[in-house]
């Protein structure tokens, strides 16, 4: 899972023509982790409460779309239907979140200190 997991960083994170810093490339590289064992722990969760592979695979399915759709960037919180705004709490799409933005804020941060230093 590891490598897989490397060879996809590298790969992204150069197309993506991200700051090349070693310490923000194995930051990146930590998170992604933490993020594809985080969804992998979500599926075999929710394989061992299921029958079936058949069973699994769609309530994951819908489980992904819904956990998508309401993390806050495709639907504003004050747009979301009141009974799905729960969804948005959930530690697992909570986790993905503060992952993305971690990532995010890492990227900015040296970009503000050196436009800063001009």
């Amino acid at each position: 899972m590891f490598v897989q997991v490397t060879i996809f960083d590298i790969v992204v994170y150069f197309m993506a023509n991200l700051q090349r810093t070693p310490s923000q490339f194995f930051i990146s590289l930590l998170f992604l982790f933490i993020i594809t064992m985080t969804m992998y722990a979500f599926f075999r969760a929710i394989g061992s409460l299921s029958g079936s592979l058949d069973g699994a695979t769609r309530i994951t399915g819908v489980a992904i779309q819904a956990l998508v759709v309401y993390t806050g960037y495709l639907i504003p919180p004050s747009m979301m239907h009141p009974w799905f705004s729960w969804i948005r709490w959930v530690s697992m799409n909570d986790t993905l979140h503060i992952r993305l933005i971690s990532l995010l804020t890492l990227q900015r941060s040296t970009l503000f200190s050196m436009a800063s230093k001009d």
